[in-house]
């Protein structure tokens, strides 16, 4: 891996890797750190969490994205799929079940031990992200560098991360309930053990009753004076 920079990638002429069927992809920088990814995880019968290969075709770039009009903290690692580098903007991001980007977020770079040299050589030093960025971001982890830190904050176990109270995010309504965190430069707010349809779950007799729709559903939060609402 040469640059994560989109504007980059012909000069420095970043290669493109052809991950198809490859259970952890990794990631080498000129540095010789090795950084492994996965596309995605699931969980057995006997509860153990096993990594699903990266798809079929999936034959590009990883690269450093940040959406227009998000905070720097929003920024995550995305992979475009593509014939050659000279292609990198006419190719289409690789996407998961839901519809959204595979993409694996600053945040959850922040927190892992294993990757801080990563995050300082291809995003840190090469202007992606910004120094005090990362040093406001670990202030509101409480400092800690171990390979658990925001553990507890969620980022290990998914969840819907949101930077803005009232920003849709998507998630799957099979599950009993969820998890979402709000992250700005100065705080992280949790909120955990949200249940979509409450009336049919964990209450009484109707704890195994089956919610009455299934599927992946886009959700955002709705700021009243007195309270929190999800619509």
């Amino acid at each position: 891996m040469v640059t994560l920079d989109p504007l980059q990638m012909e000069t420095l002429r970043q290669p493109v890797y052809d991950i198809s069927g490859v259970q952890v992809a990794k990631l080498r920088t000129p540095r010789n750190i090795l950084v492994p990814l996965l596309f995605k995880k699931r969980q057995t019968e006997n509860r153990e969490s096993v990594g699903i290969p990266f798809p079929p075709k999936t034959k590009g770039i990883f690269y450093y994205h940040l959406s227009p009009g998000y905070p720097p903290q929003a920024g995550e690692l995305r992979f475009r799929k593509c014939e050659s580098v000279e292609r990198f903007h006419q190719g289409e991001d690789l996407q998961v079940d839901t519809g959204q980007p595979w993409s694996l977020s600053l945040l959850n770079v922040l927190q892992s031990s294993r990757k801080n040299a990563f995050l300082h050589e291809l995003l840190v030093e090469r202007g992606l992200v910004d120094r005090e960025l990362v040093a406001d971001l670990r202030r509101i982890f409480g400092g800690s560098r171990t390979k658990d830190a925001g553990h507890g904050l969620g980022f290990s176990r998914g969840g819907a991360t949101l930077h803005d109270i009232d920003q849709p995010f998507i998630t799957d309504v099979n599950i009993t309930g969820f998890t979402a965190r709000l992250v700005t430069r100065q705080s992280i707010q949790m909120m955990t053990d949200i249940y979509v349809f409450w009336p049919f779950a964990g209450h009484g007799d109707s704890a195994t009753s089956p919610p009455p729709f299934r599927g992946i559903f886009l959700f955002f939060f709705l700021a009243l004076p007195s309270l929190i609402e999800l619509v």
